[in-house]
């Protein structure tokens, strides 16, 4: 899941579903380091190329994804 969620944000770093991905990818990694600069890069992106803030389903997966990070 990890690598085509970094493959298809290369490919269109405007994706918000390959976001998602690589949160849950990360939290079931145990990696939350990744799983924040993944979020904030989602933010800063959108916010500085369009002008966007991310989806409430890109808010409420990260918002999953730190939860699982807890019950590891």
């Amino acid at each position: 899941a990890l690598e085509w969620a970094e493959a298809a944000l290369q490919a269109d770093p405007y994706q918000e579903n390959a976001y998602q991905a690589s949160f849950m990818a990360y939290a079931q990694l145990g990696n939350r380091v990744q799983l924040q600069r993944s979020y904030q890069r989602c933010q800063q992106v959108l916010e500085h190329d369009l002008g966007l803030a991310p989806m409430p389903t890109t808010k409420a997966a990260y918002q999953r994804a730190e939860q699982t990070l807890h019950q590891l």
